[in-house]
């Protein structure tokens, strides 16, 4: 059973294509008749039968498909079934009993699965369907210096954070120090541990001639002066570490939970708190962002955002403190966008919304 049944006219097809591959990076399936359909099947069953057990069927209106009547079938099914998304990728006029449906405008869509018109698409489409886990790399590294490893569990990815209140290069610096230490340290343990094998007589009686002064070769220190060395070398080393250390704030190193609060579009965001939680009636182990407060006649709040809301992702990357949320909203209005994508979960209710910027 696909979450979503695709009804286009067969000269629109790239651009089926298109959507099912974008529809499919959001975590969904698809079923459209390109892929779907097998040699020597029925098509007329297959697709009434696909139609009735995908949860949302798209239709997608051109100048090509309005006059299509297999699609007018098929939309008309979807409607009956009270499970029909129209959209159109043209400018035209639809047919006469889907006139007064809301259908998304995708005219000026080229594929992108970050613009604005999409977005609205899967925002819609989230109230019919849950979204699904997209693939994560197993390490990401984010634009704050902020580092987490994830580790895949069910539909959600657990994440261990390592983020100085002071900034990451610091803690980065901090330990790669450390590392250096330590090794320096084995290694010069293991030298003067090392016992000095005996030197083995010379078989002639004869001492060799010694070169001459301006050609003799530098003298090979010792292993006493070599431990010596690197002994010095440990030493100025971990007073660098030291001073590090003292630079660092008490705090040390700090969660997202305790992240400090901040507002965006008229949204104060908050790490998730065990006090919090219990405010609010949450568990503890989400992970997210929470909305504590929402501005009235802001536009988080038209779109029905409301405190004890988590935000998993903006723009369809995960977040997990306040400044998070910013900067990728800050990222967002850097490139010219006039909305974005947030992933809002509602006590386990997982649903897309967008919100102008």
């Amino acid at each position: 059973m696909a979450d979503i049944f695709l009804s286009y006219a067969s000269v629109d097809r790239p651009t089926a294509r298109q959507l099912a591959d974008a529809l499919e990076a959001c975590g969904w399936s698809v079923w459209w008749d390109h892929r779907s359909l097998r040699g020597g099947q029925h098509f007329d069953r297959i697709i009434e039968e696909a139609i009735s057990t995908a949860k949302v069927v798209i239709v997608v209106w051109s100048k090509t498909s309005v006059e299509s009547g297999w699609v007018r079938d098929e939309a008309l099914l979807a409607l009956e079934e009270e499970k029909l998304v129209p959209l159109r990728i043209d400018e035209v006029h639809l047919p006469l009993r889907f006139k007064n449906i809301h259908t998304v405008d995708l005219v000026s869509w080229t594929g992108d699965t970050e613009a604005e018109p999409f977005e609205r698409l899967v925002e819609d489409l989230s109230y019919y369907l849950s979204p699904r886990a997209k693939p994560t790399d197993d390490t990401r590294r984010f634009s704050d210096g902020s580092f987490h490893a994830s580790v895949a569990t069910g539909r959600r990815t657990s994440t261990v954070w390592l983020n100085a209140l002071s900034g990451g290069k610091r803690v980065g610096r901090y330990f790669a120090a450390v590392a250096v230490v330590g090794g320096t340290v084995f290694g010069a343990l293991v030298l003067s541990q090392r016992e000095q094998a005996p030197t083995k007589p010379p078989v002639e009686t004869q001492a060799p001639t010694k070169p001459p002064a301006e050609t003799q070769a530098p003298t090979k220190p010792s292993k006493e002066e070599q431990v010596n060395a690197e002994q010095e070398q440990i030493k100025a080393i971990a007073d660098q570490l030291a001073q590090m250390t003292a630079e660092l704030p008490a705090e040390g190193i700090a969660s997202p939970r305790s992240a400090p609060a901040v507002d965006v579009l008229g949204m104060k965001l908050s790490g998730i708190t065990p006090e919090l939680c219990q405010q609010f009636n949450l568990n503890e182990q989400l992970k997210g962002v929470l909305v504590t407060e929402v501005s009235s006649g802001s536009m988080a709040s038209e779109r029905g955002l409301r405190p004890s809301d988590v935000i998993n992702e903006v723009a369809q990357e995960e977040v997990s403190t306040p400044q998070d949320v910013a900067a990728k909203v800050k990222t967002a209005r850097d490139a010219n966008r006039r909305t974005v994508l947030l992933l809002i979960d509602r006590h386990g209710d997982l649903r897309f919304t967008s919100l102008g910027i």
